[in-house]
């Protein structure tokens, strides 16, 4: 399942944040898009959680950037 939203922001720019959450309404992912007079930037946040819903490991993602 997928929700976004889209909102304006104070430069003029279109900022669309969206996520990806399971059957049991545990975020996974989480994706927001800042687009304004420059190059857009793209801010990714992934999640994983233990058996008992517990968040294990949480990894950043700017742009292309490597995952951390």
């Amino acid at each position: 399942m997928s929700k976004a939203s889209e909102v304006r922001n104070h430069k003029g720019g279109l900022d669309i944040f969206s996520r990806r959450i399971n059957f049991t309404g545990d975020v996974l992912l989480t994706k927001e898009n800042h687009s304004a007079t420059g190059a857009p930037v793209v801010v990714q946040h992934e999640f994983s959680y233990d058996n008992g819903k517990r968040l294990t490991k949480t990894k950043y993602k700017i742009n292309q950037l490597s995952q951390v």
